[in-house]
């Protein structure tokens, strides 16, 4: 069976860029030595309803019943200023504009975490300057603005001693957060034909003019 797979990788070399094709799983990444598999492990449904700010770091404090979470302080301030308005906003998804019942966050780990959202609001007209003035963007319907947001920061279940300046939304924002568990499986067979392979890969390479090195081998484990 290894004889089978090495002639047939053979027989490929004669194609520019062989390196990568061993390493990452060949043309329909099918047989990769190293494959990495996200699964959703924890779904967890909480609400926002205030906010904090963290003097020292400068960060934004989201206090929610299960978690908080402390958003990067490049990212807080531009927050800050849309969660201090009354307006009620809807939550949607990036590019596809579809209307999401909760705010969708990604728990890398037990101490990151990362969010991709869009915030649409049907303006009235008293309420286009400032949406205007908040970074809000036109949308092709009339009166529809939308703002979208690219979160990360850490994550931290809620202390004892609560965090100072504790100001309550005007509505409660529902979450659901989803804890991602990646499993590295490793091809012993597959990863020693590929490294029996590679200086054979590179030497093709580089005579066709085109030399790709296995730096995609890491890829996989990001």
């Amino acid at each position: 069976m290894l004889k089978a797979k090495i002639s047939i990788i053979l027989t490929a070399l004669s194609l520019n860029a062989c390196t990568s094709v061993i390493w990452n799983g060949g043309v329909y990444d099918a047989d990769r030595a190293v494959d990495a598999q996200i699964k959703f492990d924890k779904v967890q449904s909480e609400s926002i309803n205030a906010f904090a700010r963290d003097n020292t770091s400068g960060s934004l404090m989201l206090l929610g019943k299960h978690y908080w979470y402390a958003v990067h302080p490049k990212i807080s301030q531009e927050l800050i200023v849309v969660l201090q308005t009354p307006y009620e906003y809807r939550i949607t998804a990036p590019y596809r504009g579809e209307k999401l019942r909760a705010l969708p966050v990604r728990l890398i780990d037990k101490n990151h975490f990362t969010s991709d959202f869009c915030l649409d609001y049907q303006a009235k007209n008293a309420d286009v300057k400032t949406l205007q003035s908040l970074g809000f963007q036109a949308q092709y319907r009339a009166g529809h603005y939308r703002k979208c947001f690219a979160i990360t920061g850490q994550v931290y279940t809620p202390k004892p001693t609560q965090p100072e300046n504790i100001t309550s939304l005007p509505y409660t924002i529902p979450v659901k957060a989803v804890l991602l568990n990646t499993k590295i499986e490793l091809q012993p067979e597959k990863l020693a034909r590929n490294v029996l392979l590679t200086p054979l890969a590179l030497a093709v390479d580089a005579a066709s003019g085109v030399i790709m090195l296995p730096v995609l081998v890491l890829g996989d484990l990001f």
